[in-house]
């Protein structure tokens, strides 16, 4: 979608739903918008940056009317994150790793998450009972100029107040490395073992999008295990 369409769509959007603009290639398409902002000195430990330009995707421009957002979901990867507001507000709430969010339901491993009520829903069907939980969920408000951090494994939902603007970007640092590294080795595992079962054709295809899709993953985790065995230094 063209900024020009959606600025059009937004105009006219009345829906409870609103469509969440994230475009993770702002950067490449004009790069003077890469270049107008720092990241915070707090979070420039980067260490998918040993990529290069094969790393995933990191780091996105989002855009969004009220009432528009994420519902509860874990960043990927067991990477850590932070969000800066550059026009409007988001309201944030916020769940530790080991405490499931109500009305979401995750997959025995972890990687799908079901969130079957919209946020609104959300907010109208579950939000007061955490009230009463005696360990409750963390909430703010992130306005204009203002940047939040999300630790890795945290859930997290987000709600724009009003029509906002905002930087976020995913990474890797030594603090959370040895959950990325696990969480790298499980996924490298369980597509060894599905390509042992990948028999059939649309198994095979799935194995092969798969590997095209997390290449940059493998990369970096085949260059940390080298490193730590002295075979790059």
């Amino acid at each position: 979608m063209k900024l020009e369409d959606y600025f059009r769509y937004s105009d006219q959007a009345r829906e409870e739903r609103p469509l969440y603009l994230f475009d993770p290639k702002f950067a490449e398409k004009v790069p003077k918008l890469g270049l107008e902002y720092e990241v915070p000195v707090y979070f420039q430990e980067d260490l998918f940056s040993v990529l290069g330009h094969e790393r995933p995707d990191y780091r996105w421009i989002i855009i969004g009317l009220a009432g528009s957002g994420s519902s509860f979901h874990i960043d990927p990867n067991s990477t850590s994150a932070w969000d800066a507001v550059i026009k409007g507000s988001k309201k944030w709430v916020l769940f530790p790793p080991d405490l499931i969010p109500p009305g979401v339901h995750p997959s025995p491993d972890g990687a799908e998450v079901a969130c079957p009520v919209s946020i609104i829903e959300w907010f109208m069907n579950f939000y007061i009972t955490t009230k009463t939980w005696k360990k409750k969920p963390i909430e703010c408000i992130c306005k204009a100029g203002e940047v939040i951090f999300v630790p890795n494994g945290w859930w997290h939902l987000v709600i724009n107040l009003e029509e906002s603007i905002a930087i976020t970007q995913n990474y890797a640092s030594r603090r959370n490395l040895l959950n990325v590294m696990n969480f790298l080795i499980n996924a490298f595992l369980f597509i060894i073992c599905f390509c042992f079962n990948a028999s059939d054709k649309h198994g095979k295809k799935k194995f092969i999008s798969h590997i095209n899709n997390n290449e940059g993953y493998y990369v970096l985790l085949s260059k940390h295990i080298c490193t730590r065995s002295g075979k790059i230094s």
